[in-house]
């Protein structure tokens, strides 16, 4: 299952120690790890990147998250520019503007997140994250591996961030704008232009929205096929008595990508139909 998980350490040899274990789980074939990056809070409170997320599609959630992180640990400092590498997390924001697009909603929500509170909560001076976007059968080998070395181990699936997101948006917006319409039909001239404003917004809104859901989509098809291309150069390196376990997780990666890439594109067929109804 596709997970975002975040380790904090007791220092940042230990997150680390830890990272390197993770990456041995995933040479065993037992996880198949995705995207990295380490952030390390020092006794004095600055924050910084000590190890940063890939550029490429397959490292964007990591990036995106860890440079929400940083913003929320760096406070006002961080506007002040006065917070050791947060320079080095608003990199994270700097991807193309499909992939900016196509990721709001995981950052947006998973800012919002309780895990989010939980992490900024732990991760306290002196202590270091370790962020990892991974996918995994079972929790146990991370757990054992990590809670020896005194991590506090945190969770989320990928799926929970984003899955029916778009969805929803599409859904309120078209729930907003049928009740804007009856509205118009019951109003008298004096009210009618400010609803005719309120549609237009939602209008606006609606395209917006579906302009995003094709970002999202083309993104989505670059980061399935760098995940992958990951899982098929594992599977090439991996013993043989993983190998079957790996190409399971490939199959499933498959088959989830095209559901998802469906229920999208079924959000936005819809969307185009609704807005091309109310034209």
């Amino acid at each position: 299952m596709n997970k975002i998980i975040v380790a904090v350490f007791n220092t940042e040899s230990q997150a680390f120690k830890g990272l390197t274990a993770i990456k041995s789980l995933h040479d065993d074939g037992l996880i198949s790890v995705y995207a990295t990056a380490v952030v390390v809070k020092d006794k004095e409170g600055k924050v910084a990147v000590k190890q940063e997320a890939s550029k490429d599609p397959v490292g964007a959630a990591i990036g995106m998250l860890t440079g929400g992180l940083m913003g929320v640990l760096a406070g006002p400092l961080a506007a002040a520019g006065t917070v050791a590498g947060v320079a080095v997390a608003s990199s994270f924001g700097a991807l193309t503007g499909a992939m900016v697009g196509s990721m709001y909603d995981l950052d947006e929500n998973f800012m919002e997140d309780d895990l989010m509170n939980k992490v900024t909560e732990t991760l306290v001076p002196g202590k270091a994250a370790v962020l990892v976007e991974i996918d995994e059968t079972w929790e146990a080998p991370i757990d054992t591996r990590l809670s020896e070395m005194g991590a506090k181990i945190f969770r989320r699936k990928l799926s929970d961030v984003w899955d029916d997101y778009y969805i929803r948006q599409s859904e309120e917006y078209n729930a907003e704008m049928e009740e804007l319409e009856h509205e118009m039909k019951e109003a008298n001239d004096d009210t009618k232009a400010s609803i005719q404003k309120q549609m237009d917004k939602v209008k606006t809104n609606l395209n917006a929205l579906n302009e995003s859901i094709e970002k999202k989509i083309e993104h989505h098809n670059h980061v399935m096929e760098a995940k992958v291309k990951a899982l098929d150069e594992q599977i090439g390196k991996s013993k043989s008595k993983y190998k079957e376990r790996l190409e399971k997780r490939k199959q499933k990666l498959n088959k989830k990508t095209k559901a998802f890439k469906a229920s999208l594109e079924k959000a936005s067929e819809n969307l185009s139909n609704f807005i091309d109804d109310t034209i």
